[in-house]
């Protein structure tokens, strides 16, 4: 299964990101959506979405702060935050907010931030990630740009 993670969007989803996530089974943002987003990121696979803390209008007010989900046979837990994950046994955990690209393999689950597929922020880089889950879990960043690329 293949999974695409997008975050910090606000209101921003370019081409590019779009071009990124196309062939994914299924789109995950982790917050700070804006106005938008959704509806075309929902043209490419269904979505999984949690609101960010500047999603405070709109549709998007109203999503939840996390999502636990089952998606490839592993347990996800999405969340804009990382310190506001609930306590759980994820296998992977989607977080955003920070607008840097990480990649967390110490513990005993996979903690991912996509990055900022934005231009709005004070990342210097713009990017998503898709995971491919099978019988492991395996993750590729994809590079968008300059944070001031459309």
């Amino acid at each position: 299964m293949k999974i695409g993670l997008i975050s910090d969007t606000h209101g921003h989803l370019g081409r590019d990101a779009v071009a990124a996530l196309a062939g994914c089974d299924q789109v995950v943002h982790a917050g700070d959506i804006g106005p938008g987003v959704l509806e075309a990121l929902s043209r490419i696979a269904p979505v999984v979405a949690v609101r960010g803390n500047n999603d405070r209008n709109g549709p998007e007010s109203s999503l939840p702060a996390s999502v636990a989900i089952e998606l490839g046979g592993r347990r996800f837990l999405v969340v804009h935050r990382l310190m506001d994950a609930p306590q759980g046994e994820w296998d992977v955990v989607v977080f955003g907010h920070s607008h840097r690209r990480q990649v967390d393999l110490s513990g005993p689950q996979i903690r991912i931030n996509p990055g900022s597929a934005g231009v709005r922020g004070f990342h210097d880089r713009r990017s998503v990630a898709v995971l491919d889950v099978g019988d492991r879990v395996e993750y590729e960043f994809i590079d968008l740009g300059p944070r001031s690329g459309r």
